[in-house]
C-alpha cells in the first residue's frame, strides 16, 4: 500500500491504514493524541464543516 502520511498544518498529520484515517499530533519527537476516523465519521465531520462555512458566509454577507 502506498504511503498516505501527510502534514495538514499546525502540527497535525494524517495517515491511512486501509480502513481508518488516522489524525495525530507530532511535536518533531513523537506522535501524540491519535484519533482514528471511520468513513462515516469523516462524512459527519465534513457536513459539520459545510454548516460552519455556510454560517460564516451568511454572517459576512449580512455584515459587510
Amino acid at each position: 500500500m502506498p504511503n498516505f502520511k501527510v502534514y495538514l498544518g499546525d502540527g497535525v498529520y494524517a495517515d491511512f491504514d486501509g480502513y481508518y484515517i488516522k489524525l495525530y499530533l507530532n511535536d518533531g519527537i513523537k506522535d501524540h493524541s491519535t484519533i482514528m476516523l471511520k468513513s462515516e465519521v469523516i462524512d459527519a465531520f465534513l457536513k459539520y464543516k459545510e454548516r460552519i462555512d455556510n454560517e460564516r458566509k451568511r454572517h459576512l454577507s449580512n455584515n459587510p
